[in-house]
């Protein structure tokens, strides 16, 4: 017996035509089949992407190497042990940009240092005939005593009318590299401002791992695709993640008092660093979860989607051989039903809980 997905694999882009490539002062302007990318020269800055739906970027594409603190977190110091992954996140410097043909293609380079030139970055993106967009995130090495990542990846501000998601990955909860075995792997769908559980201490929240594909489109399908050769973490929420972040200073802050704050924030992650939970009160997560910082590339394809509706996620879920099973039932809550499985710890993985009993390795 031979097990088959549940729907077809997505078909080809048709190729179109060659890419239009031009510049104007400081701005390159990118024409393909279905979609006009504008590029800032002086920021090296993607600041506009047009699809047949409309504009789909509200703030430029940028590396992002922070994770939001979590319970956890707080308690091996990741603040102040890690705090020039955050400094690294907010502060760039622009040291090189190019924008050439490539056959029927285009590409654009983007170069810059992050932080206290702590290392370098370089995102290239290739304009595809068929109108897809191949980005390719390279972190170099540059100094050799920094500490552990957590995270490698990039985000994006979307206008606040995507506020969508459909992936295929592991789900219908949160799922981390080390808590992630009570997450199915299959096909799910929600609402942007779903994804978000309001934590007592606000922290890290909705992480999708093992995704092969996520969607952040309207109620009329126009969006944007994000897939990948290999499987890649992400995350499409209300708020920015720095809105997440622990701040000392504001020590009775409670996730139920942040609000949506008019867009849509897309995360796209080669990985991100466990979150512990051996106990709360110093244990980093384990080796295996960690990030050394070393070199680090990887690379997703982007497509604009069209009046394309993503087909109602199937109630099915997976095993990670890739077996179908179904969906545990229903609860008032809407959530399946799934808790009492076990775990590394020998204890429950229920969504949303980060006691060490619901770390699943």
């Amino acid at each position: 017996m031979i097990l088959l997905p549940a729907t077809p694999a997505a078909a080809p882009a048709k190729v179109a035509g060659a890419v239009d490539l031009r510049q104007s002062r400081a701005e390159w302007r990118i024409t393909g089949p279905g979609d006009v990318a504008r590029f800032d020269s002086a920021k090296g800055a993607l600041v506009s992407l047009r699809g047949r739906g409309g504009e789909l970027v509200d703030a430029a594409p940028t590396p992002i190497f922070w994770r939001p603190v979590t319970d956890n977190d707080i308690g091996s110091d990741v603040p102040g042990k890690l705090a020039v992954w955050k400094e690294a996140s907010l502060n760039r410097a622009l040291t090189g940009f190019s924008a050439k043909p490539q056959g029927d293609s285009a590409e654009v380079q983007v170069l810059q240092t992050v932080g206290d030139n702590v290392a370098w970055v370089r995102t290239r993106y290739r304009f595809e005939p068929t109108g897809d967009i191949i980005v390719t995130e390279a972190i170099e090495n540059g100094r050799e005593d920094l500490p552990v990542l957590p995270r490698v990846g990039w985000t994006m501000r979307m206008p606040e009318a995507f506020d969508q998601l459909a992936w295929y990955g592991r789900g219908k909860w949160e799922s981390y590299a080390d808590r992630k075995r009570c997450a199915m792997l299959g096909r799910y769908k929600g609402a942007v401002r779903d994804q978000y559980h309001p934590y007592s201490l606000p922290q890290d929240t909705g992480n999708k791992t093992d995704l092969r594909w996520m969607a952040v489109t309207d109620n009329g399908g126009n969006g944007l695709l994000t897939s990948g050769a290999e499987p890649f973490s992400g995350a499409a929420l209300a708020l920015h993640p720095m809105q997440l972040d622990y701040d000392r200073l504001l020590p009775n802050r409670h996730g139920l008092y942040l609000k949506p704050e008019g867009f849509t924030t897309l995360t796209v992650d080669h990985a991100s660093m466990g979150v512990g939970g051996d106990n709360s009160w110093g244990a980093q997560p384990i080796a295996k979860y960690q990030l050394p910082f070393r070199h680090y590339s990887f690379t997703v394809r982007l497509r604009p989607l069209a009046a394309r509706t993503i087909r109602r996620a199937d109630r099915t879920d997976g095993d990670s051989a890739g077996r179908q099973r179904p969906t545990g039932a229903v609860t008032p809550d809407r959530r399946p039903a799934m808790v009492g499985r076990q775990t590394r710890h020998g204890g429950i993985c229920p969504p949303c809980l980060r006691t060490p009993a619901a770390i699943a390795g």
